[in-house]
């Protein structure tokens, strides 16, 4: 029912959330004075109460809340833009913390408003880096994706390497909620270069957590620990207990993906208190959910449930829900292992539920987002229009003003028809690619059809064919030598009704072939399952599968185009693959209908198979693009192949 294996490999994660201050050598920030639980604005500056209010955003978030707001309320008086921004992104930093998604949210536009008012491209960087860790928080991949690469693009301008080092590293997070592990990884290495040139070593230990981590999803225990236990070195080196924490959480994962259970535990507890000291409640309930898989994967059910229960009481009072459906998707597997199949039941209702309501969630989060873009623009425009009473009080900037603006408006419509040129030209282009695809698709259908009718055409020639001409001989036989004897003619019979038993043999066979039965009487699923069956009694590959979802509301030319799809991606491994493991995943839900299919085998150049795709492989591409749906290839050689079909789901009519 549940992936567990995979899940537990995966709760590690960091963030980069930036709250706009210059860092020293190593990015520690110390004061020399003890903060009381109220903040004097009197006595302090600006400057230090950002700085109390990040030193204290972990072990004390109340604390690090009254700096936060003493400083925005100190720099709106003082009318020091630079400053309220920064305040304005640590007030965010501390909601974002604290899993208060829509606060957090509402204080990074702010910050990103006013840092549109001043073109300041570090400051811009930055809210659009935290923005991105919001919606990645809440599961909002492609927004954080737009915003992340938004920040990339105001770093570069402004020449900030190392938070762009940063951000790389949050889109690195992306792509692992995504199981897109190889390039998550390509992202960590990126940002760890370039910490390693300005000597951030708190940083290096951030990447090379995650590195670590991508190879533990990657299946490679003895390179994640490596690259985890350097990682814990440095940030005991720079007391970065944040980060330790998810480093030994890392470690802890680590071990529990090789088997050594009570290391993975020894990690697990150091982590958790690691959490408690420094309030870090989300990295307590991974903690938690870490310790529940060391006691599931022993045989201890009752410790197991124990913690993953702790995990679902500190979510809930977090409010973060991604937590708690993780919890529930444990519990459910606790009990199912235990056989009480009606709480496992219960606990997987529960798991979709919050599931789904996540991502409902996350729809009225981009509507919420849009409302705040929207109040931006709409300040932005005030200000411009106050801008402008004000230079029309002088008639001459008035007139230089309306000269200036004539000269940007025949510029700006020679630049608009040089660029409909432009596109027209594109569209062209486009539109002669477009047609050539629609060729090329065509004439893969049309060579697929041929082949087929080839093959059926052999099929019948050597196999139906001569069989009924061996039952015709026998007919004529019966017919022209009437002076047979009655033992003669009945073995003749016996050998006529044999060899047409042969022929309807081969005609079910022929039949199956080109419209399974399985597929006509019983749907889909069971067609798959049957397949994987006869796959299975060849003894040459392990095969899994998983089906998730699947409630047999498909047209029949869906079910038929996505089964000889499979049908062909296996039949291409059991030629080519020279693997041991084949595993299978289809996944429906209301939106699409999603299909892995992964191997072992050697592997191969996806770009060299796009160009000499076989006849049938070209045949499954081109089924998979007449229902609109897409058809991806991952593979390198030396490491397996996995293919992802993706297809709009279509109900029965």
């Amino acid at each position: 029912m549940h992936n567990l294996k995979k899940y537990f490999a995966g709760l590690v994660f960091l963030l980069f959330l930036f709250y706009g201050e210059e860092s020293n050598s190593n990015g520690n920030y110390r004061v020399d004075y003890k903060v009381s639980e109220e903040v004097d604005g009197d006595l302090i500056s600006v400057d230090s109460l950002i700085r109390i209010g990040r030193e204290y955003l972990y072990l004390q978030p109340e604390t690090s809340h009254i700096a936060a707001k003493t400083a925005l309320r100190k720099a709106e008086e003082e009318n020091r833009e630079l400053w309220q921004i920064r305040a304005l992104n640590l007030l965010g930093s501390i909601h974002e913390v604290q899993s208060a998604h829509d606060s957090a949210l509402y204080y990074f536009f702010q910050a990103q408003t006013l840092s549109a008012n001043i073109e300041n491209y570090e400051q811009l960087g930055n809210s659009c880096n935290n923005i991105g860790v919001t919606y990645w928080s809440i599961g909002n991949y492609k927004d954080a994706l737009i915003n992340f690469f938004q920040a990339l693009e105001y770093y570069d301008l402004g020449g900030f390497e190392g938070y762009k080092a940063n951000t790389l590293n949050n889109i690195g997070l992306i792509y692992v909620d995504l199981d897109n592990f190889k390039k998550a990884q390509n992202y960590y290495w990126q940002a760890f270069s370039t910490y390693e040139e300005i000597g951030d070593s708190i940083r290096m230990g951030a990447a090379l957590t995650n590195i670590g981590t991508s190879y533990l999803h990657l299946e490679m225990p003895d390179s994640a620990l490596h690259y985890l236990y350097t990682s814990r070195d440095l940030k005991q080196l720079t007391r970065d207990k944040y980060g330790l924490c998810i480093s030994l959480e890392g470690l802890g994962n680590a071990y529990l993906e090789t088997g050594k259970h009570e290391k993975a535990r020894g990690f697990f507890e150091k982590s958790k208190a690691i959490a408690e000291e420094v309030g870090f409640d989300n990295g307590r309930a991974s903690a938690y959910l870490g310790l529940a898989a060391v006691g599931f994967q022993k045989g201890e059910p009752f410790e197991a449930l124990k913690n993953a229960e702790k995990a679902i009481r500190i979510a809930k009072v977090t409010a973060n829900t991604k937590m708690q459906y993780k919890a529930h998707n444990i519990i459910s597997s606790i009990y199912d292992e235990a056989g009480k199949h009606k709480e496992s039941l219960e606990h997987y209702r529960i798991y979709n539920e919050l599931k789904s309501k996540t991502i409902n969630e996350n729809r009225l989060h981009q509507v919420y987002n849009l409302e705040l873009q929207h109040a931006a623009e709409k300040n932005l425009r005030e200000i411009e229009k106050q801008e402008l009473l004000l230079s029309r009080k002088n008639t001459m900037l008035v007139f230089v003003s309306i000269s200036f603006v004539a000269v940007l408006i025949i510029v700006f419509l020679s630049y608009r028809l040089h660029l409909n040129k432009i596109r027209q030209r594109e569209r062209s282009k486009l539109d002669a690619a477009n047609i050539r695809m629609t060729e090329e698709r065509a004439r893969a259908a049309l060579e697929a059809e041929v082949t087929e009718r080839k093959r059926l055409g052999f099929e019948l020639h050597d196999g139906v064919g001569p069989l009924l001409s061996l039952a015709k001989l026998n007919v004529t036989a019966l017919l022209q030598k009437e002076n047979l004897s009655q033992e003669r003619k009945k073995l003749i019979l016996v050998n006529t009704e044999g060899t047409i038993n042969e022929v309807l043999k081969e005609m079910k066979q022929i039949s199956n072939n080109m419209a399974p039965l399985v597929l006509l009487e019983k749907g889909f699923e069971e067609a798959v399952k049957d397949l994987i069956r006869k796959l299975d009694q060849t003894s040459t590959y392990r095969v899994s599968v998983e089906m998730i979802g699947l409630n047999g509301k498909m047209e029949p030319y869906v079910e038929h185009a996505l089964f000889r799809s499979i049908q062909e991606v296996l039949n291409n491994i059991m030629r080519h693959a020279h693997g041991s493991e084949i595993n299978i995943q289809v996944i429906q839900t209301i939106e699409d209908l999603t299909i892995m299919i992964e191997d072992n085998g050697k592997g191969f150049d996806p770009d060299i198979i796009n160009v000499k795709k076989g006849i049938g492989l070209k045949s499954a591409v081109s089924r998979i693009e007449g229902l609109k749906g897409d058809f991806y290839i991952d593979s390198a050689p030396g490491r397996g192949t996995i293919v992802t079909i993706i297809v709009p789901f279509l109900k029965k009519a």
